[in-house]
This record gives structure tokens, sequence and C-alpha cells, in this order.
């Protein structure tokens, strides 16, 4: 008997694979790489599509990370920063869309 059969059903691999988290964090590698493509001055991207590009996958990340926790402790977290750390992605995006400038937004997505 396994003392936890959440534990067992992810090492087994009932739930699904592991590599969703590895590939929303190689998406927000590649939101940054666009990023640094706009100030290098070569591509012409507008500061909503620069913060989509990070901000989905930084959002993906943390509901992601949000719900497995409340999974495995069987309860909905209840912690501040980590309520805030979700909101965050969505507050950026609509600072873009209201047009703060690229740096300002890049500072609250990735808070």
């Amino acid at each position: 008997m396994v003392a936890c059969p959440r534990l067992s059903d992810i090492e087994q691999g009932d739930i699904g694979r592991g590599n969703g988290i590895a590939r929303r964090s190689s998406a927000v590698g590649a939101g940054l790489n666009v990023t640094g493509y706009v100030y290098g001055g070569g591509v012409p991207v507008g500061v909503v599509a620069v913060i989509l590009a990070i901000g989905l996958p930084v959002l993906l990340f943390t509901a992601c990370v949000f719900v497995l926790h409340s999974w495995l402790v069987s309860a909905p977290s209840r912690n501040f920063m980590r309520i805030l750390t979700l909101l965050a992605p969505l507050a950026a995006i609509a600072l873009a869309t209201a047009g703060w400038p690229l740096r300002a937004c890049l500072l609250v997505v990735l808070a």
C-alpha cells in the first residue's frame, strides 16, 4: 500500500505527461526571446504581442502549479503571494492593452 496514492498516480503516468510544465517554462523563454528581438530593433512587434507571448505561458504555468498544489493538498491555496502570482500576468496583459510601456509590463508579468 502506497502512503500517498496521488503521488503514485503521478509516478505511473496515469495523470498525464509531466512534460507540460517543461513546455510552459520553455514557452516563457521563447517569449523572452521575442522581447530580445524587440529591444534589438530587428522585429517590429507591438507591446501587447510581446506581453501575450510571455504572459500566457506564465499564466498557464502558474495556473498549473496552483491546480496541482490544490489537488495534492486537497484544498485551494489561500496564500496571498501565490494568488498574486496567478493574477500578475493578467494584470500585465491589461496594462499592455492600456498603453503602458514594455518595460513596466515586463516588470509586472515577471514579478
